[in-house]
């Protein structure tokens, strides 16, 4: 069976995101290997996976940040190849760069860039109980890294992208703002891939790409993978009551 009939899916035209023997190395250490993967247009795909297992690694290839062997293609074409198709795309990374500047002239060339206005960007800060105009006039980083975090999410989600990737969205969130990023998550209609080692993100998931070492251990629709790596989350939650 190929890749493409064990995800269901009939024709290229269907994928809006393509990944084939995708191989990742740094120096001489291969930290992606062989990963193949093909997500549908609105799909909520979770990259699952402990800490060093590659998760941070793929998606920076998938915006194009990294050389990597093999093919990957966005909306049906080659990233390496054509990159108008950047304005569809909203990323959060992980680690947020670190810049002198105020929080309010970072925002507003970032609000231009993309081509959006204040208020709307305004109006996603307010969803995370965050108040712009509070933190307009500090430097980024002097900002804890919650706000930061309300702050990229809120630019990140600004003009409805049709592709959302998210590198470990959840972290440095209170409870509440956690709460209100899954609820939007879930209601957002666009293709999302997010990745996470956290266990409760799972089951908001379409789909779960379950990567151990730099490969793919398994790619199944969410309650398939819930039923077969059941000993997995459970190992991964006695661990964090530890």
């Amino acid at each position: 069976m190929t890749l493409e009939e064990k995800v269901r899916v009939p024709s290229s035209i269907y994928y809006v995101v393509e990944v084939r023997n995708l191989f990742k190395r740094f120096e001489d250490e291969i930290v992606l290997r062989d990963i193949s993967f093909f997500v549908r247009d609105k799909e909520k795909v979770v990259l699952f996976g402990h800490n060093g297992s590659g998760k941070t690694t793929l998606i920076r290839c998938l915006l194009g940040f990294e050389n990597f062997d093999g093919e990957i293609n966005l909306f049906g074409q080659n990233i390496n190849e054509n990159t108008s198709f950047k304005h569809q795309i909203g990323y959060v990374p992980q680690v947020h760069p670190m810049m002198p500047y105020d929080v309010g002239d970072f925002v507003k060339f970032a609000v231009i860039a993309k081509r959006s206005n204040i208020k709307d960007f305004e109006n996603i800060c307010n969803s995370f109980n965050l108040k712009f105009a509070s933190v307009a006039k500090k430097k980024i980083n002097d900002l804890s890294g919650g706000m930061r975090q309300k702050i990229f999410l809120s630019l990140a989600l600004l003009n409805n992208p049709k592709i959302l990737f998210l590198d470990e969205p959840f972290s440095n969130l209170d409870i509440q703002s956690q709460l209100r990023l899954s609820d939007i998550l879930k209601n957002l209609n666009c293709t999302q891939i997010i990745s996470t080692h956290r266990i409760e993100d799972v089951y908001f998931a379409d789909r779960v790409i379950y990567l151990q070492s730099g490969s793919i251990e398994a790619d199944l629709p969410r309650e398939e993978f819930i039923k077969s790596f059941s000993f997995v989350l459970k190992k991964k939650w006695d661990g964090s009551q530890r």
